[in-house]
């Protein structure tokens, strides 16, 4: 799990150089809430 959000945060940084901010953050954004969801289940 830590290397798949690891690789994760990598697309997201890329994506971000890029310039596409938005869909960065929306990314960051659903990433963190599924990385809550599992730690709780």
């Amino acid at each position: 799990i830590v290397s798949t959000f690891l690789s994760l945060v990598l697309t997201i940084m890329d994506l971000s150089l890029q310039s596409n901010l938005n869909l960065a953050i929306f990314l960051l954004y659903i990433t963190i809430l599924s990385l809550f969801h599992v730690r709780k289940g």
